[in-house]
């Protein structure tokens, strides 16, 4: 797909998501239901957190409702709808055998075992211990974005033979799971980087719940979208 083609496809992709909310009510339904768990979920860790912060409260939020807490409820949601897009996804691939679909799958099972397993933060504190500090830039830092960068590179071979296949250069679901992609690539990585260069402060804590809730919502409209075309058997 030409990049200067991109802008032009994400209309019709856009228009299939319009007609197909307008004609189901179960993904009228579906849709709601995910976008309110993680909004809600979203709402209590700010409210509850700046009602602490501010000592109209005084206990914390609870590790069990923070967005950025492990084995929390946000944490579990956000395993649940990547496994869940994953699974969707790949049913649309066997429909279609359209091949930047199956690709899709694979990236969307490294999502889940990253956030499982903690890869770009395991591999990032291996490769801190070889790589130095520029410009004042936390080793741990760099480490996480080198890894990153790794992944992305070895998830980039499978895509562009995909995208060898004509359906899979023009396929609506792909562009759609590209939007949701870069959306969680910019809260994973870029606001991640904010965050921890504000670690500890005021500012730091917002960037944290930013970061965290963008990520939610990425990947809830990611599974919105592979929902759609799984319904709708696209």
């Amino acid at each position: 797909m030409a990049v200067s083609n991109m802008p032009h496809d994400f209309t019709p992709a856009f228009a299939d998501l319009r007609r197909a909310f307008g004609a189901d009510p179960s993904i009228r339904y579906f849709a709601v239901t995910l976008l309110t768990a993680n909004l809600a979920l979203i709402l209590i860790h700010i409210v509850v957190g700046a009602s602490y912060q501010l000592g109209w409260q005084p206990n914390p939020l609870p590790d069990l409702w923070n967005v950025s807490r492990e084995s929390s409820i946000p944490e579990y949601l956000n395993h649940f709808q990547t496994a869940l897009t994953a699974a969707l996804v790949f049913a649309c691939w066997l429909r279609t055998r359209t091949h930047a679909r199956l690709v899709w799958t694979l990236v969307l099972i490294f999502i889940f075992m990253d956030d499982t397993f903690g890869y770009h933060e395991t591999v990032g504190r291996y490769l801190s211990t070889v790589l130095p500090a520029i410009g004042g830039i936390d080793p741990d830092e760099i480490g996480e974005i080198v890894a990153w960068m790794l992944a992305a590179a070895i998830l980039a071979v499978p895509m562009l033979a995909a995208l060898r296949q004509q359906q899979s250069r023009t396929d609506p679901l792909s562009i759609l799971l590209l939007a949701s992609f870069a959306s969680l690539v910019f809260f994973a990585v870029a606001m991640d980087f904010v965050h921890e260069q504000t670690n500890g402060t005021l500012a730091g804590r917002i960037f944290g719940a930013i970061e965290d809730g963008g990520e939610m919502i990425s990947l809830a409209f990611a599974c919105i979208f592979a929902f759609v075309f799984f319904r709708r058997r696209l």
